[in-house]
């Protein structure tokens, strides 16, 4: 019974975390003015990576603070 009711906390705790992309698009819609859920992204690195809205294309980092720049 103990193992059960761990698993069910542990389980239903990983519910609630959002993926790399997912954080990354909610930061990349700040700078850039899309819906989160319409931003791809893609080149994920460590601390930059490509978002793609509306046929534009943003770099964005969160190093040494977040931003996204739109590629010319």
């Amino acid at each position: 019974m103990r193992f059960f009711l761990v698993l069910v906390v542990f389980i239903s705790g990983c519910a609630s975390f959002t993926t790399i992309d997912q954080q990354r698009q909610n930061v990349s819609s700040a700078f850039i003015g899309c819906a989160p859920e319409s931003i791809q992204i893609s080149e994920n690195k460590q601390f930059t990576w490509v978002s793609t809205c509306k046929a534009r294309v943003f770099y964005c980092t969160v190093a040494p603070n977040a931003s996204c720049k739109e590629a010319i």
